[in-house]
Order: C-alpha cells, then sequence, then structure tokens
C-alpha cells in the first residue's frame, strides 16, 4: 500500500479484520454503515429498487431503439417521445 499514511493503513486492517470476523447482528450492521463505501451502495440500491413507472417506460423505450436503423426524421420523433417519458419521471 504504497504512498498510504500509515494511519489510513491501519484503519484498513482494522475494518478488514472487523469484516472477517463477520459478527452478525446491530453491531455488524452500525458498523458496515459506518464506512463511507458501503453506505453509498446502500444508499444506490435503494434508490434504483424504488425506481418509478415512467423510469421504467423510458428504459424500455430507450431498450428498444435501434439508432443504426432509424432515419433523421425516424430519430427526432424517437428524441421526442423519449423526452416526453423523462418530463414524466
Amino acid at each position: 500500500l504504497a504512498g498510504l499514511p500509515p494511519k489510513a493503513v491501519e484503519r484498513a486492517r482494522q475494518v478488514l479484520a472487523e469484516l472477517e470476523r463477520g459478527e452478525q447482528g446491530e453491531k455488524r450492521t452500525a458498523f458496515v454503515d459506518d464506512l463511507p463505501l458501503f453506505s453509498a451502495v446502500a444508499r444506490r440500491a435503494e434508490t434504483h429498487s424504488r425506481e418509478s413507472e415512467p423510469d421504467h417506460a423510458l428504459r424500455d423505450a430507450l431498450a428498444a431503439l435501434d439508432p443504426d436503423s432509424l432515419s433523421p426524421r425516424d430519430a427526432l420523433e424517437a428524441l421526442y417521445r423519449l423526452t416526453a417519458l423523462a418530463r414524466l419521471s
């Protein structure tokens, strides 16, 4: 871990030891939630799971597009449809 301050290396060792111990229950949950990296991933997962119907519709509409087969006019119409869906979400 070249270049890292000794305190950062020591803290990483402590975190690793706690995670490897695999403590169960509230203590482990509280410990993991104190780690910014893990809490950021948890927040992102919560946000993704609460995705609204318009978001699904927008994603589905994007997935259905084949940009290589669209004429310029079809591409413009697709952009208008996608913009309308985005405004709903």
